[in-house]
Formats: structure tokens, sequence, C-alpha cells
């Protein structure tokens, strides 16, 4: 897994589901793979100073590294077809400290925004290859 291009993402938020998604439409190479934070290897994963139960956020893990929040979200944008490329590259000039700020803003009211399920719905046949 250490090679892999990875989101972690919570499995139960339409929010980020509607997201997995899109990911999985607009990466032509179909070398980003999901799997939903409630999953145990997805927290073995985690660098040691977060803590999964207090994460709003999504999570890439990309050639070992490990990106949360904005961050993220802009470097998964990096590896998507074009224009997502470029918008990656516009957003990272944005303050982290402000592109975390909005992140932010949405991830603490997804839920009540997006609403949520109560278990990870499952994926249709083509995206559950994605799943690790």
């Amino acid at each position: 897994m250490q090679d892999k291009k990875i989101v972690l993402f919570d499995g139960v938020c339409n929010f980020c589901n509607y997201w997995v998604r899109f990911i999985f439409k607009y990466n032509s190479k179909q070398d980003i793979y999901f799997m939903p934070l409630q999953d145990e290897r997805a927290i073995k994963l985690l660098p040691q100073h977060i803590n999964p139960k207090l994460l709003e956020s999504v999570v890439y893990y990309r050639a070992g590294e490990t990106f949360t929040s904005s961050t993220a979200a802009l470097k998964i944008a990096a590896d998507l077809n074009l224009p997502f490329k470029i918008i990656s590259k516009l957003g990272m000039l944005i303050p982290k400290r402000i592109r975390d700020a909005m992140y932010n803003f949405i991830g603490k009211r997804r839920y009540r925004l997006f609403g949520k399920k109560e278990n990870c719905p499952i994926p249709s046949p083509k995206l559950r290859q994605q799943f690790l």
C-alpha cells in the first residue's frame, strides 16, 4: 500500500461520498484508491499525531506522505485530469491558513448541510475496483 495514492474519507458522509465519485470520474489513470476512515486499515495509515475520532478532513496518502484538509483536496486535484491540475496550482497560491479556514467551515457542518448515512454505502461495481 506504500506506493499507492489513497483517499481516506468519512464513509458515512454524503458530501464525502459525492467527492469520491467525482475523483473516480476525473481520474482517468484510475491510480487513486479509496478507503473509508471507518476501516481499521485506514486508521493504520494515519500518522500518530492524527486522532481519527477527531478528524474532520479528507486524508490523502501519496508516496508515504499524508496530507489533510485543503492541502489534501488540492493534492488530489493535482492528480486528476485537466483543468483540475491547474485549479490545484492556483489554489496552492492561497495561504494555507485561509484555505484551511474555508475547508474547515464546510467540514464542521458537512452532516448538517449534506446529511449522513447510517452505514457506508456500497459503491458501484466499477468504483468498487478502486476500493482497497
